[in-house]
């Protein structure tokens, strides 16, 4: 079965692929040690963001999160898609229904995205195209 998304819809994103551990039981180690990663520099190119723990969907693991954006990380076959995207959670959509806060995390999300890439080069990341959805695709350039 395919999968049609490897990032929440209209996130800039980018991928790297997971070390293959020679022992599956290590894979773990792999991921922590990457979200790792993610937790220290976020901080560093992107300071309005706090550490955060939820979810988009079943797939989507929010790291951090701010008053427009979440980032996070999506996983499928040995692949790990770093990305950042317009909050869509209950709080934002409450907040969305009294002022145009969509519109204003767009407008941020354009006007960071620079930063964003260089975070994503910082952890190993190639950007990912926009509208590409083959992860052999993403991943060959990675």
């Amino acid at each position: 079965m395919l999968r049609s998304a490897y990032h929440p819809p209209g996130a800039q994103a980018g991928v790297r692929g997971l070390p293959a551990p020679a022992d599956p039981r290590d894979w773990p180690a792999a991921y922590a040690a990457f979200v790792a990663d993610i937790h220290r520099e976020v901080p560093v190119h992107l300071p309005s963001f706090e550490r955060r723990h939820a979810w988009r969907g079943r797939s989507h693991r929010v790291l951090a999160r701010n008053v427009h954006a979440d980032i996070g990380i999506s996983t499928w076959q040995g692949a790990a898609w770093v990305w950042i995207a317009a909050r869509s959670d209950r709080e934002f959509r409450r907040r969305a229904e009294w002022i145009d806060a969509r519109g204003e995390a767009q407008a941020w999300l354009l006007q960071i995205a620079p930063r964003f890439a260089r975070l994503l080069t910082t952890l190993g990341c190639q950007q990912s195209l926009p509208g590409s959805d083959a992860a052999s695709d993403q991943l060959a350039a990675a």
